[in-house]
């Protein structure tokens, strides 16, 4: 079945992630000074919550391996958190969800020139001919409030609640779903219909016991589909798009397009 075609994943134009625990490498000195760039969440081992991904219509994850311990993913329909956020009367917060300001970090996805704005807005919630769709991630709005605030922060009280709330509800015993992935395990999730999460693990001595995933995203044209212009971006067929004039969250260079074959030639 052709479920879509792979689309880019980072502004230097990855086709492929790779989720696994990144390690110094053998004989590397220790930095004098740590990084100002927090770990990319595909590279490490902490618990990382309910969200969807950045730019994909379909997400696809397939596993190569387990970690010795932990590691259970989750997810949890979009939809079915909107509507008990309504049944509980909090209106107001899914208003709010589907209100400005909340961003996304552009140069995270892209080379800014001087002067480019920094952030690129995505409503968490939003209604386009007829379609719902969700995309969410709180690491990156507190991020994006914390550094940039002049345009992007802070987080108002009703925002904060809002978090509160639609990630207390995706966490219910009776509102998601886990599973422990075993290798060769493979999934498709629509990005804007089902959160996902993940628990924390430690890797194993061994290399059989290192976890690690391989990333999709896909973009799905059927016909008649449409999407909010948030949630436009460069597919990977699309070579003839144009960059220079192209506004969005991800702009890679389509003669950057490539699919790394490790972790160790990714950037984190």
């Amino acid at each position: 079945a052709h479920l879509g075609y792979r689309g880019p994943q980072s502004k230097d134009g990855k086709l492929v992630n790779h989720v696994k625990m990144v390690y110094p490498k053998a004989g590397a000195a220790p930095s004098a000074a740590p990084s100002t760039r927090p770990m990319r969440e595909h590279a490490h081992n902490l618990e990382f919550g309910f969200h969807t991904d950045a730019q994909a219509d379909v997400l696809g994850l397939m596993c190569i391996r387990q970690a010795a311990e932990g590691g259970v993913s989750g997810w949890s329909s979009t939809l079915a958190v909107i509507n008990q956020m309504l049944a509980e009367g909090r209106a107001d917060l899914v208003q709010c969800l589907a209100g400005p300001g909340w961003y996304r970090d552009r140069a995270r996805y892209q080379d800014l020139a001087p002067g480019d704005r920094p952030v690129w807005e995505m409503p968490v919630v939003a209604y386009h001919d007829g379609r719902v769709t969700v995309h969410y991630n709180s690491a990156h709005y507190k991020l994006c409030a914390s550094r940039y605030p002049e345009v992007a922060g802070p987080l108002s009280e009703t925002q904060l609640q809002a978090i509160a709330l639609f990630e207390e509800i995706a966490g219910r015993p009776d509102f998601k779903f886990e599973q422990r992935m075993q290798p060769g395990d493979a999934l498709f999730l629509n990005n804007s219909a089902v959160l996902h999460a993940r628990s924390a693990f430690k890797d194993g001595d061994s290399e059989d016991e290192r976890r690690h995933l391989v990333r999709l995203w896909l973009a799905v044209e059927d016909e008649g589909l449409s999407r909010p212009a948030h949630l436009d971006f460069p597919r990977s067929y699309s070579t003839q798009y144009e960059r220079s004039a192209f506004v969005g969250l991800m702009r890679p260079d389509p003669a950057t397009f490539h699919v790394p074959l490790s972790c160790e030639a990714d950037e984190v």
